[in-house]
């Protein structure tokens, strides 16, 4: 994390993972380092979409 520069360093971070769990601890360690950062609860597979299914 000491990486990035303040002009750099993002404004905001979307932290997610499959389920949340490691998405909700990477998140905690952001915010505990000065990062704004937000986790996506429940993770990507709360959010699957089957794009390939008909209508009706």
């Amino acid at each position: 994390m000491s990486e990035w520069t303040s002009s750099t360093r993002p404004k905001n971070l979307l932290v997610y993972c499959q389920v949340g769990y490691r998405g909700n601890m990477a998140t905690r360690i952001l915010l505990q380092n000065g990062f704004k950062a937000a986790n996506l609860t429940g993770g990507y597979k709360s959010y699957e979409v089957d794009l390939f299914q008909p209508e009706g």
